[in-house]
């Protein structure tokens, strides 16, 4: 098995685990939801008729509200906060694992180019000495009247019959 398949392994549990936590923690909330509902419709019953049962079963759902609460503050809450931040590291390890790849590469191409310029910097070296030898013959044709232009011409004209 590759590091790259690892983390990719790696980010793929934990964005299950991310996603998991995160709906037992809607589930949780909804429940509140429903339970604080139901002990505010037994409200009148349980306060105004001085039904028992209704008082009991109020009493029970606030109070399982209260404990499924508590559940989401200090258990579900922290631990989807920290799946999501695993979430995050896991993408970062893996765009990391991916620029390695391409640096990898790009070194590899590292070497054949500085083939290619040391045969460029040859090339370089031979028109800078070309172009120094050509300035005397430049000289020579300027001193004797004729000049570069019209030697171009010339043989231009040479070239077209």
């Amino acid at each position: 098995m590759t590091d790259d398949t690892d983390t990719t392994n790696a980010l793929t549990l934990v964005e299950a685990k991310h996603a998991e936590l995160q709906s037992r923690l809607d589930r949780a909330r909804e429940q509140v939801a429903a339970n604080r509902s139901r002990a505010h419709e037994n409200a009148f019953d349980a306060e105004a008729r001085d039904s028992t049962e209704a008082k009991r079963l109020s009493t029970k759902l606030i109070e399982d509200s209260r404990k499924l609460q508590d559940d989401i503050e200090h258990r579900l809450e922290p631990a989807v906060a920290e799946a999501a931040r695993r979430v995050t590291l896991a993408k970062a390890a893996l765009a990391k694992a991916a620029f390695d790849v391409k640096i990898e590469r790009a070194l590899e191409r590292v070497q054949p180019l500085a083939k290619l310029g040391a045969v460029m910097d040859k090339c370089f070296v031979q028109i800078v000495e070309a172009k120094m030898n050509a300035f005397p013959i430049i000289a020579e044709m300027n001193s004797n009247g004729v000049g570069i232009a019209l030697a171009w011409r010339a043989s231009f004209r040479a070239g077209a019959r």
